[in-house]
């Protein structure tokens, strides 16, 4: 499923998923659309929010349709017709709580219409009526460009230049990496650098990917004053298992392929500002990886001069507390 930036679906769309959906249960007959009136959900039509892996945040939305609905029977006698009516009824009570489930909060009726000879077919046309009313939900970002993934402090108790002055940068537990841009200040792609005493889970990765940098990706698990080369993990999960080891990936595309595949994609912006579906991806340690001392830590980097020329985005999650 593709979250997108603002994911309401369009309003046509909605009914023709309203309508398939009273049809699949009263095949062959047809629904039709006699008048629809939209109605909210909540309040914006907002239900809560949800979060993919914790690095993604998710508006939940929906709206409802305030339809009337009628079906058009025909058959070669009146008393034929009434019948099918009745049918077509009973059919509709039967499916109620499947109905209820796919959306349908109320349906009102039946309103039965007198059977009416077509004089130039000698069919006899009859239509059974129904007030719906039908909510539908859907998901996305909500507006979002992007994710904050630094955060620049200045500090100056006195006035703009003081000795006093300091300026650093605020990190947490996800990275951005992308091509270096000297004339937007970019940075290269920075490396991932976790801390005990914390657990890692596991990681959750968006990537826009028009191309796949040949840059190589290295996870390492050390500590403060480790010697020696780390031991060599056959896979990510071998690294919850020794205090010093490491990962290397010959290049990205080797590196996403130990995560999931991305059934989900979400839309951001590309370098250039514009939309751009990033597909999602997920690991998960089990058990966790954890790094219990202060001197522990968890680093996953990548090539940055791989990355040149390459219009590919991707942000990097560690999950885990």
């Amino acid at each position: 499923m593709d979250i997108q930036g603002n994911g309401a679906p369009q309003l046509n769309d909605v009914i023709t998923t309203m309508l398939g959906l009273l049809e699949g249960d009263v095949l062959p007959n047809r629904a039709r659309l006699a008048s629809v009136r939209e109605r909210p959900v909540g309040l914006a039509n907002w239900r809560g929010v949800d979060v993919f892996g914790s690095s993604v945040p998710v508006a939940l939305k929906g709206g409802r349709l305030d339809a009337g609905v009628f079906f058009e029977i025909t058959r070669d006698l009146p008393d034929e017709a009434d019948t099918a009516a009745l049918e077509l009824h009973g059919t509709l009570l039967a499916a109620r709580d499947g109905l209820r489930a796919a959306g349908f909060l109320r349906i009102d009726g039946p309103d039965f219409s007198v059977p009416v000879e077509d004089q130039d077919t000698h069919v006899w046309r009859k239509t059974v009526t129904y007030r719906v009313l039908y909510e539908y939900q859907y998901r996305d970002v909500d507006g979002t460009r992007s994710f904050i993934t630094r955060i620049p402090v200045r500090v100056d108790p006195e006035e703009e230049g003081s000795p006093e002055r300091q300026s650093f940068v605020v990190t947490g537990r996800v990275v951005r990496w992308q091509r270096e841009d000297a004339v937007r200040e970019i940075p290269p792609p920075p490396a991932l650098v976790l801390r005990g005493r914390a657990a890692v889970t596991g990681f959750t990765v968006a990537a826009f990917l028009p191309d796949t940098p040949g840059a190589a990706v290295e996870v390492l698990r050390t500590f403060d004053g480790a010697t020696g080369q780390p031991a060599v993990a056959a896979t990510l999960q071998a690294l919850a298992t020794e205090e010093h080891i490491r990962m290397s990936f010959p290049s990205l595309g080797d590196f996403l392929a130990v995560l999931t595949a991305p059934a989900d994609s979400v839309e951001l912006v590309d370098l250039n500002g514009n939309p751009a579906s990033y597909g999602l991806r997920t690991f998960v340690f089990s058990p966790g990886l954890h790094l219990p001392r202060t001197k522990d830590r968890l680093e996953i980097t990548t090539a940055a001069g791989a990355w040149g020329g390459s219009n590919a985005v991707l942000y990097l999650r560690a999950e885990g507390a």
